[in-house]
C-alpha cells in the first residue's frame, strides 16, 4: 500500500523540519513499484537521518507484523488505500503469496487481533471482521488493518475518496473510525482536481488512536461529550504553485501555517477554506441509524441506539441543511418507510444483450416487430405480444416527470410459460417458443460476451445460469415449483420492479424523480425504484414532494459523488432520505401540483416548483424565517455541492511537488 512512497517522502520531509528523526517502513505488493519506494525511502533516509525499509509483500501477511512492527506499535499509519474488488485482484506476477484471496485477508485480520498487546478490544474487533461485507472492495479491510497498527495514542491518516462517507458497505469503517478513534479533521477537497487522474473529490481523514479503557465502550455507552471534529472544504482556488492552500497561507511554508490553522480550538473560514465543525456525538447517532440493523453492530456491545433514534432510520440532519433551514434544531422528519413505501431497484436481467429488444414497429395483429441487440446480429422479428413487456431502460425514455406508455420503445423478452421445442419434453404447461424467436434463443445459447479474456456463454452468465430449475413435474401439487424453467426464463418480476415511482441511480446533475405509467411498466437496474401505499400520502402527490428543492438538496448529502461529477442514488441511501412530516391539509395542494407535474412536458417548471417549494418548507422552517430566505439557501447549498463534485480546472490545482 506504499506505492512509490509518496506519503512516506512527504512525512520525512515534516521531520527534518522538525529536527525529528523517525523509522520509516513501507510496504508495497508490486515489484516495480517496490523498488521505487525503495530508492526514494533510501534518499529520505541519508538526507534527513532517517531509518528506513521497504518490503516488497503482501501487507495481510500476519508473519510481517511482529517484533517493532507488531499491531499496536506505530505512532503513525498513513496511506492511500486501494479500492479494487479483491475477489478479482492479484499481482501482474501470479505468485500466490501475492494474491488477495477474500478468506486469507478475513483469516490475517483475524490473526491480527489475537496479537494486539491488549485482548479487551478483541470482542469487538471481531465482529467487525465477521461482519463486513464481502462485497466491500479492498480498501475496507485495509482500512482495518492501518487501524490495528496504531499505537494507543498514535495517528492514523488516510487519503481516500469522499465516498467512504456513503458508501453501504463502507458504514463499517465509519463505525471502526468512531469507535477506536478520536476524528480529529477531515480535509475535504471542493471539486475534482486534486490528482490528475482521480474522478471523485478527495478527502484527508486524520484521528488518533484511543486508548483501550475508551475504545471498549460502546458509542451507545459513551458519556456525553461536547467535542466536535473540524472538516475543512478547499476550494481550488487556494491553490498556487506551491501549495494546494497557498493563497490562503502566505509564508515559506503555507502547509505547516494551514495545518497550525486547522488544530487551533475554533478555526475560522478563510477566502477560500470553508470550516464547519461537527459534534462527536451527532457522528455517533448517524452511524448508530445506519448500522443498527447489522448484526455486527449488537455483536461489537452497540445494545442501545442514542435518543431519539430507537423509531427511526433517519441520521442527525447535516448541519448545512439545518442551516438553510434557518433552525437551530431540526424539524420533524420521516422517512419512506414509515409514510408506507418501499424502497428497492430495478429490474436486472443478467443479460441484456438477450432479455432487452428496442420496439421497431409497425406491429402486427397479436405482435411485435423488435429489433434484437447487436450482440445477436441486431435483426429484427415479429414477436407475439404476450412474450413482450415494455421497460424503461434509460433517463432518456422519459424526457418529463411522468412515463408515457406510447413513448417507450423498450422490450423484455418474458419467456415465463414456454420453451425451445427441445425443451418441452413431458412438460405439458410449457408452450413452444414461435419458430423465429426460437432461432435466436438457440443463437444467444452459443453467444459469448465479456471481455476477450474472460468471454462466457451467455447461459453461463452468474445471473443467468440461475434462472434453470428442474421443476418438480407436478404443478398441482408445487405451484409455483412444478413448472420446469430454463436460462432464457426470467424470475418472476417483484413489486419493486413495478414501483410507482423512480429515480435514476447515477444522474449527471441534481436527481429528479418520475412517475411510473398506470398500470406500471417494468423499470430497469438503472433506476432506484419507489414502490407500496400509503395512507397518508398518494404516489402523486409524493411525486410533487421528491421534486422539491428540499428533496434535491437532501439527495446532495446522501447520494455518492462519482467519475465526471455524477450522483448515484442506491435504495439503501434513498431510505434515508429525511422527508417533512407534512400536516393533512398540505395533501390535496401537492396532489394537484404533482398531477400539473406529471403532465408537464418542458423541464422543470419554476413555477410549479416554487408552490411546491412553499408547501413544503412551510413545514421546515421556523415562524420566524421566510420561505424565500430558505429557499435561496438551499438553491446555494445545491449549486455549491454540485460544483464540489465537479472537476475543477486543471491549472488551478495541479502543482509541481519538486517545487
Amino acid at each position: 500500500m506504499a506505492g512509490h512512497g509518496d506519503l512516506l517522502d512527504a512525512a520525512a520531509l515534516r521531520c527534518n523540519s522538525m529536527g525529528l528523526s523517525v523509522q520509516l517502513s513501507a510496504v508495497e505488493i508490486d515489484p516495480p513499484t517496490a523498488e521505487l519506494a525503495r530508492r526514494r525511502l533510501r534518499l529520505c533516509a541519508e538526507v534527513g537521518g532517517h531509518a528506513a525499509e521497504t518490503i516488497e509483500t503482501n501487507a495481510f501477511k500476519p508473519g510481517l507484523w511482529t517484533g517493532e512492527r507488531s499491531p499496536g506499535s506505530f505512532d503513525l499509519v498513513i496511506t492511500n488505500p486501494p479500492y479494487v474488488r479483491y475477489q478479482e485482484h492479484s499481482s501482474t506476477r501470479g505468485a500466490r503469496e501475492s494474491r488477495f484471496e477474500a478468506g486469507d485477508i478475513r483469516a490475517a485480520l483475524r490473526e491480527l487481533v489475537r496479537m494486539l498487546p491488549d485482548r479487551n478490544e478483541a470482542q469487538a474487533w471481531s465482529a467487525l471482521i465477521e461482519g463486513y461485507s464481502g462485497l466491500a472492495d479492498l480498501s475496507v479491510p485495509c482500512w482495518m488493518l492501518c487501524s490495528l497498527l496504531v499505537r494507543p495514542g498514535g495517528i492514523l491518516a488516510l487519503v481516500v475518496p469522499q465516498t467512504w462517507m456513503n458508501r453501504e458497505y463502507a458504514k463499517i469503517i465509519q463505525y471502526v473510525q468512531l469507535r477506536f478513534f478520536e476524528p480529529l479533521v477531515v480535509v475535504e477537497e471542493h471539486g475534482v482536481g486534486w490528482f490528475e487522474d482521480a474522478l471523485v473529490p478527495t478527502t484527508l481523514v486524520v484521528s488518533r488512536r484511543l486508548s483501550t479503557h475508551e475504545s471498549i465502550v460502546p458509542l451507545s455507552s459513551r458519556p456525553e461529550t461536547t467535542c466536535t471534529t473540524t472538516i475543512a472544504a478547499i476550494r481550488a482556488a487556494a491553490a498556487d504553485s506551491r501549495s494546494l492552500v497557498g493563497r490562503d497561507f502566505a509564508g515559506p511554508d503555507p502547509d505547516a501555517a494551514f495545518a497550525q490553522w486547522l488544530l487551533a480550538p475554533s478555526p475560522e473560514s478563510t477566502d477560500h477554506i470553508t470550516v464547519r465543525r461537527v459534534p462527536w456525538a451527532e457522528q455517533w447517532q448517524a452511524v448508530s441509524a445506519r448500522c443498527r440493523h447489522d448484526h455486527w453492530f449488537r455483536a461489537a456491545g452497540e445494545y442501545a441506539l442514542q435518543p431519539g433514534l430507537a423509531n427511526s432510520s433517519l441520521a442527525p440532519l447535516p448541519a448545512p441543511l439545518q442551516t438553510a433551514l434557518g433552525r437551530e434544531t431540526a424539524p420533524a422528519l420521516t422517512t419512506f418507510e414509515a409514510l408506507g413505501f418501499q424502497i428497492g431497484q430495478g429490474l436486472r436481467t443478467g443479460c441484456n444483450q438477450f432479455f432487452y429488444m428496442e420496439a421497431a414497429g409497425p406491429d402486427s395483429a397479436g405482435g411485435q416487430h423488435v429489433r434484437a441487440s447487436d450482440t445477436l446480429g441486431g435483426r429484427t422479428l415479429c414477436v407475439p405480444d404476450e412474450l413482450l413487456k415494455p421497460v424503461v431502460r434509460r433517463q432518456s425514455d422519459v424526457p418529463g416527470f411522468a412515463v408515457q406508455a406510447g413513448a417507450v420503445l423498450g422490450r423484455v423478452l418474458d419467456l415465463r410459460g414456454w420453451c425451445l421445442p427441445e425443451h418441452c419434453g413431458a412438460a405439458a404447461a410449457l408452450r413452444p417458443i414461435p419458430a423465429a424467436l426460437a432461432d435466436l434463443v438457440r443463437r444467444a445459447s452459443q453467444t459469448t460476451i465479456g471481455p476477450p479474456e474472460r468471454r462466457v456463454l451467455i447461459p453461463e452468465l452468474s445471473a443467468v445460469k440461475t434462472n434453470s430449475r428442474a421443476g418438480s413435474g407436478n404443478e398441482r401439487l408445487f405451484p409455483g415449483v412444478g413448472t420446469p424453467r430454463h436460462w432464457y426464463t426470467l424470475p418472476d418480476f417483484a413489486p419493486r420492479h413495478h414501483p410507482s415511482l423512480f429515480v435514476a441511480r447515477v444522474n449527471s446533475g441534481t436527481p429528479w424523480f418520475i412517475l411510473n405509467a398506470q398500470p406500471p411498466m417494468l423499470i430497469d437496474a438503472n433506476f432506484s425504484t419507489i414502490y407500496g401505499s400509503s395512507r397518508v400520502m398518494s404516489s402523486i402527490a409524493l411525486l410533487a414532494l421528491l421534486n422539491s428543492t428540499w428533496c434535491r438538496a437532501c439527495t446532495e448529502f446522501i447520494g455518492t459523488p462519482m467519475g465526471g461529477g455524477a450522483l448515484k442514488l442506491e435504495a439503501t441511501q434513498l431510505r434515508h432520505l429525511p422527508l417533512p412530516v407534512l400536516p393533512p391539509e398540505a395533501m390535496s395542494p401537492l396532489q394537484m401540483l404533482g398531477e400539473q407535474l406529471a403532465t408537464s412536458t418542458t423541464s422543470r417548471s419554476e413555477e410549479l416548483t416554487l408552490a411546491i417549494d412553499r408547501i413544503v418548507l412551510g413545514a421546515l422552517i421556523p415562524a420566524s424565517e421566510t420561505v424565500e430566505a430558505s429557499l435561496s439557501r438551499l438553491r446555494s447549498l445545491i449549486a455549491d455541492r454540485c460544483a464540489q463534485r465537479s472537476r475543477a480546472p486543471r491549472e488551478a490545482v495541479l502543482f509541481d511537488h519538486a517545487d
